[in-house]
């Protein structure tokens, strides 16, 4: 079965407008249900025969693009064939200005086009025994970061989104505080914290989009540096752990954490199933930090299991990444 991608041109309208929706929700369910597992880019690759000379490919690569992307001959081939390619339904596609997009609009930008550079930058070998060839892949892999970032800092809706999830924890943290002194200093019996929680509850603008594209980013994040962060093996042994690695993949756990700290069990239950994924992975990472370097379990894991939990009320992905995460716990405690 061909995707629609390698499917025929239309030849009417409607039928450009059915297969134009039908190519970016493909490509949406791609990207976000592969990031970081072992993504088929064969299937967009053309056939060797039509590619062109080394010297031909040179001339076309584009002075902009990252190191990783000028070593890939493929990317420069055929105006017919290049037609049918992910990469030109993304150099021609408009997604409007970011600071008014919806926010669909920004996960699709987020999911197709920023994310497909993670998939191809994960897909390059690099030579990990050697300090030239680690500090390449560190160097490169921090590039594909600079990038996602940019894209952030010119995603209003995005940043509004973070900085939402922050004010709602302070704000939360705040009527704790505010709690424990009245009991303190009057000794009355203890009020309902539910309360005091409403109106931040009933203020909050809930999206499940921006939440999803939150812990999707995060999860590319994790994706692109989990790698690097501790050796793999033995001859990997002297070259230690790549600490801005280790911190990036922890501040993406957290972020993952804060984001569903502020969404209710009824709304997360009926969340996409692909939010799954970004918090399993957040978990993992938790856990084999923990186990590598000895120190506990951060505590912000028990959320994570209990969102896992709550999304397992629907969705049996979530309670087969639950059990794993406690088994995993239960070894690493």
């Amino acid at each position: 079965m061909l995707p629609p991608r390698m499917l025929p041109l239309p030849n009417t309208l409607i039928d450009q407008e059915e297969k134009t929706r039908a190519y970016w929700m493909t490509e949406i369910l791609d990207g976000s249900s592969t990031m970081g597992v072992a993504w088929n880019v064969s299937l967009t690759r053309p056939p060797p025969s039509i590619l062109p000379s080394a010297s031909a490919t040179t001339s076309q690569t584009n002075s902009t693009s990252l190191p990783y992307e000028q070593n890939m001959p493929w990317l420069a081939f055929s105006d017919e064939l290049w037609t049918t390619m992910p990469e030109f339904c993304i150099s021609v596609a408009s997604f409007g200005d970011l600071e008014t997009s919806a926010s669909f609009t920004s996960y699709v930008n987020l999911v197709v086009n920023e994310l497909y550079i993670v998939h191809q930058f994960l897909q390059q070998p690099f030579d990990r025994r050697t300090a030239a060839g680690r500090a390449k892949w560190q160097a490169e892999c921090k590039g594909v970061d600079e990038r996602l970032q940019k894209w952030r800092s010119s995603s209003t809706l995005f940043n509004s989104a973070v900085k939402s999830c922050h004010d709602q924890q302070q704000q939360h943290h705040h009527n704790q505080l505010s709690h424990h002194a009245t009991i303190s200093s009057t000794h009355a019996p203890p009020t309902n914290m539910a309360a005091s929680d409403a109106a931040v509850e009933e203020n909050r603008d809930f999206d499940p989009i921006t939440i999803l594209a939150v812990a999707m980013y995060n999860m590319a994040i994790i994706a692109l540096y989990q790698r690097l962060a501790f050796p793999a093996n033995e001859i990997e042994q002297p070259h230690g752990p790549f600490y801005h690695a280790i911190q990036r993949c922890l501040d993406a756990s957290d972020e993952i954490t804060m984001v569903v700290r502020n969404v209710n069990d009824a709304d997360l239950e009926n969340m996409s199933p692909h939010l799954i994924f970004p918090l399993f992975v957040a978990a993992r990472f938790f856990i084999v930090h923990a186990r590598i370097t000895g120190v506990e379990v951060p505590k912000n894991i028990d959320l994570i299991m209990y969102s896992l939990r709550v999304c397992g009320q629907r969705w049996n992905l979530a309670r087969k990444f639950l059990f794993i995460c406690s088994e995993d716990v239960d070894i690493v405690s």
